[in-house]
């Protein structure tokens, strides 16, 4: 049986996601645990976000011969700083990179220049356009084709809203530094993709979090847990983005 898995985890309290980058990434620790109950086989996570970034919604699938809650559980008992709210029993064949659509959050700071970011310089990257400017140079297709981009509010926080099939390795990042740029450096092009913009400066990923994951045809049930109930103070405190993450967080577990 192959599984589809929601979790979401702390950005902060890691070295990054994928295995392999520092001695306590997000997916390293998964992967050990899997290993040390014995949980299945095949985990592949979706998203490889960056070091701090966090997630409400990352996904992964697993081939296992237990059950769901078996192994949420379990996952969920051994795993700190990650919790585990979804899942979907899916075909044999499912692919868990083949998505219908990606939401990342940006939630700004109320300081400068955060505070004076316009959404409008945000929205000229909606649409199809060669990303090449924006993003970690590691391939030679750049292209890409954002949805949509919005804000929405939460607390005293303003949070922009981007979705997407796919982004490219630290694409929102460099987006959200061109808006920056837009601030502190008025000669700055109005047009993000003129030739004259070459500043790439890549705004802090801490303030960054990936929202949500959607799959055609997959409905997820929520996997409350008596342990991790209060979700909101057990694992994102303090901060506005952590807030904002627990809040979620314990929003997802009342989603059927």
């Amino acid at each position: 049986m192959r599984l589809l898995l929601g979790f979401g985890y702390d950005g902060s309290k890691f070295t990054g996601f994928q295995k392999g980058i520092g001695n306590h990434s997000v997916e390293s620790e998964i992967l050990s645990c899997i290993r040390e109950h014995d949980l299945g086989t095949h985990f592949i996570s979706c998203s490889r976000t960056d070091r701090g970034v966090s997630a409400l919604m990352n996904t992964a699938s697993i081939d296992t011969d237990l059950s769901p809650s078996r192994i949420m559980g379990t996952l969920n008992s051994h795993l700190d700083d990650i919790y585990f709210h979804r899942y979907a029993v899916v075909e044999d064949n499912f692919r868990v990179r083949y998505v219908s659509m990606k939401t990342y959050a940006y939630i700004l700071p109320d300081t400068y220049p955060y505070n004076k970011i316009k959404l409008d310089d945000l929205k000229k990257f909606e649409g199809t356009h060669d990303f090449e400017k924006y993003c970690k140079l590691d391939r030679k297709e750049t292209t890409r084709e954002i949805k949509e981009i919005f804000a929405e509010t939460y607390l005293d926080s303003r949070i922009l809203l981007f979705r997407a099939r796919g982004f490219l390795w630290n694409q929102i990042r460099f987006m959200m530094g061109y808006a920056i740029e837009r601030i502190i450096h008025p000669s700055t092009p109005p047009d993000p993709f003129h030739p004259a913009y070459n500043a790439r400066r890549l705004a802090p990923p801490n303030f960054l979090v990936l929202r949500d994951i959607e799959y055609p045809n997959v409905v997820f049930t929520g996997f409350p847990s008596k342990k991790k109930e209060n979700i909101s103070k057990k694992l994102f405190e303090n901060s506005t983005v952590q807030s904002f993450l627990g809040k979620n967080l314990s929003e997802s577990l009342k989603r059927k």
